[in-house]
């Protein structure tokens, strides 16, 4: 009975709520990581943006609506543009086209922010979003100018979880996760809204604003800012994931002194492990120095290694000798004492090989 209260009570967790500047969709990454979650919606709406204009060029403008002739003896076409038609094409199997999609957590090689709508050089021209920090060069002052040439499909870094804390914030997301489970849950529950978007969007900006929430630029000139007066009024956010500009500056800020953090962990530990290379050279030069040395005497004395072993056997056997006749049973504790030394050394030995 208890398990089925459970169940119950998480089946009425909303996954959405709304809100004025759009629905609150349910996180799919940890408290202090809102800019991902933008930037996973932002690869979907990129995603939406290149299928709504590759199905607008592989089509007429218009398409035959019905095979009756009208009142001037011709057959009925409507507008290719914004039709039903249009919209059944592009959201056909959308989500599915993520399977092999690449789009794994990268680095932006300027910024040091985390994000998953910029994965090569290219997607840096469709735009850049400054409440993700997009036109930041982090740290100030410091700039790789190889990054200044520009490369279309010059891929950014691949990025990598800065610590435990951090792998476990991510959910498993950077690992070509995030935009396809994004896609699926924002066609689960809004598959209408979208539709209705792919009718009135002209540009990715459109779209950017209508399925994330994320505020239009401002534009410049009347007539521009007269335009975008007009989306705003045509067009309603659908969720508000890029909707709060200070929230998500402070999430990428965050990430960009979780960079740092893990940097200099990273240059400790080189440090560390150059000093210990360094370190056993040392130790191994001093030992063949040794050795050398101690064969340079040995041969001053005109002895080689064996001879002197055997004339340290020879020694051992004497002394055993002398003491067994002088005190039979400290002989025989002798010859216990060195058969136990001899077992527990070859205990250690058998344990480490």
């Amino acid at each position: 009975m208890l398990i089925f209260s459970l169940v119950l009570l998480s089946l009425a967790v909303p996954v959405v709520t709304a809100t004025q500047e759009g629905h609150t969709v349910r996180p799919l990454h940890g408290p202090g990581y809102e800019h991902l979650d933008c930037s996973a919606c932002l690869s979907v709406s990129r995603a939406l943006f290149g299928r709504l204009n590759t199905t607008l060029s592989e089509n007429p403008s218009s398409f035959l609506s019905s095979h009756r002739l009208n009142s001037e003896n011709q057959l009925k076409r409507l507008p290719y543009r914004n039709s039903e038609l249009l919209v059944a094409e592009v959201m056909d199997d959308f989500c599915r086209s993520y399977l092999n999609d690449e789009r794994s957590l990268r680095l932006h090689p300027k910024s040091k922010v985390r994000l998953y709508h910029q994965q090569v050089w290219k997607d840096s021209t469709l735009g850049v979003r400054p409440s993700l920090r997009e036109d930041e060069l982090y740290p100030e002052g410091e700039h790789n100018p190889d990054w200044d040439v520009y490369v279309e499909l010059r891929r950014y870094p691949i990025a990598t979880a800065y610590s435990p804390k951090d792998q476990e914030a991510l959910h498993g997301m950077e690992m070509l996760a995030a935009t396809p489970t994004m896609c699926a849950m924002l066609v689960e529950d809004f598959e209408e809204e979208i539709e209705s978007l792919v009718k009135l969007a002209h540009n990715l900006s459109d779209i950017d604003y209508g399925l994330c929430g994320l505020p239009l630029a401002k534009a410049a000139g009347i007539s521009a800012a007269a335009e975008v007066e007009k989306v705003r009024a045509a067009i309603q956010p659908i969720t508000n994931i890029c909707a709060r500009t200070e929230v998500l500056r402070e999430a990428a800020h965050r990430d960009q002194l979780r960079w740092s953090q893990y940097m200099r962990r990273e240059a400790r530990r080189k440090a560390k492990l150059a000093e210990e290379m360094a370190l056993k050279k040392d130790t191994e030069e001093s030992d063949k120095t040794g050795h050398e040395n101690q064969a340079d005497v040995s041969s001053d004395y005109g002895e080689s290694p064996g001879d002197k072993a055997s004339a340290s056997s020879a020694d051992l056997v004497n002394a055993q000798a002398t003491n067994s006749h002088s005190d039979p049973a400290a002989s025989a504790e002798g010859v216990e004492g060195a058969a136990a030394g001899s077992m527990a050394q070859g205990e250690v030995d058998g344990g480490d090989l």
